[in-house]
């Protein structure tokens, strides 16, 4: 029997892209919040970058590979302007064998500091119906939750803080 946390990342595999979508949604809040000024610079890139001057894309990739209980994921994650890479990231996600959890671990490289390495890690859960999977990191010094919904050709990933929310619609390319 195929567990849902296995279904859900096995229906995800290949390759996925879409326009980045990004705002923030609560400025004081935004203001207030416990980030350096370079994180606080890279935000209000993201949020306040012209599309004159080109669309931010998000990229992202599964594949399964060995695992520590069984079969395991591999995620990346690209987001670049005109082709340049502004931010990526690998994640390893372990799926738990009670058929639901795993535990995602990775790491991060940012504009512009790309040199400096941010290690990352979440637990997460996917539904009785391998369609959804949520889980919560720490991202610009803040909390953010991510639930993403899957379908055969399309994965809508909803990312929000307490102060910003992005919905992007990942459209399988391969």
């Amino acid at each position: 029997m195929t567990h849902p946390n296995d279904a859900y990342y096995q229906s995800c595999v290949g390759q996925w892209r879409c326009p980045m979508d990004f705002r923030v949604t609560d400025w004081p809040t935004f203001w207030r919040a416990s980030m350096g000024p370079i994180d606080r610079i890279r935000v209000l890139s993201l949020v306040l970058w012209p599309s004159w001057l080109g669309r931010i894309y998000l990229d992202t990739s599964v594949s399964r590979v060995p695992g520590a209980n069984g079969d395991g994921v591999l995620h990346t994650t690209r987001v670049s302007w005109l082709g340049i890479c502004v931010m990526r990231s690998t994640e390893r996600i372990e799926l738990d064998p009670d058929g639901r959890r795993f535990m995602l671990i990775g790491t991060r490289r940012m504009m512009p500091t790309y040199w400096r390495e941010e290690s990352f890690s979440a637990p997460g859960v996917v539904d009785q119906t391998a369609s959804k999977a949520s889980y919560t990191f720490s991202w610009f010094g803040t909390e953010l939750t991510q639930t993403t919904v899957a379908s055969p050709d399309l994965v809508v990933a909803t990312q929000g803080t307490a102060w910003s929310i992005g919905v992007q619609q990942l459209r399988r390319v391969v």
